[in-house]
């Protein structure tokens, strides 16, 4: 099949980028050792405020962005764009919350995928947007990323706004 995979993470913090570095591992693995896979021939890697790069090994990789929106995925809005060209025909992805946070944009874009005949596989859980059951799954799961990064976000505003009350100062 010809397939790609997506890998993302949030933050530069280091547990983070030891994870975007085994995702990335894992699917050049994957894909020199299992011959059901034939990634084309392209493929990037974005770092937050860095140019692109883009090389051939089947993999996008979004670093230190957010899932919650589309706008700044730029690995992942050119996976998409080259979906629209019918480069690939599944795209992999170690799991849901990777793909999406917002419910709108991860049914949006799953839907758009599949207009193009593209399937996304979430290796955790091993769930398959091509069998018309997983569509409730997904969503639920994004529902639940959702929610976790919109309460990480209030947790982290009220320990900023704390820490001005005590008259500190955070950047």
């Amino acid at each position: 099949m010809r397939c790609v995979a997506y890998c993302r993470v949030s933050t530069g913090e280091e547990d983070q980028l030891n994870s975007f570095r085994n995702q990335q591992e894992h699917y050049s693995k994957l894909f020199s050792e299992d011959l059901k896979y034939s990634p084309p021939k392209c493929g990037m890697l974005y770092r937050k405020g860095q140019e692109p790069i883009y090389n051939e090994d089947g993999i996008f990789a979004d670093e230190g962005i957010s899932g919650t929106k589309l706008k700044n995925r730029e690995a992942f809005n050119f996976m998409l764009e080259l979906a629209s060209q019918k480069l690939f025909d599944t795209i992999l992805i170690k799991n849901i919350a990777r793909f999406s946070r917002s419910v709108v944009d991860g049914a949006n874009t799953i839907k758009i995928l599949k207009g193009y005949g593209v399937r996304v596989i979430f290796e955790d859980g091993n769930i398959d947007t091509s069998i018309s059951t997983s569509e409730l799954l997904i969503n639920m799961m994004i529902a639940v990323g959702q929610e976790e990064s919109r309460a990480k976000s209030e947790a982290i505003k009220f320990g900023q706004r704390r820490l001005r009350e005590k008259g500190g100062w955070c950047g």
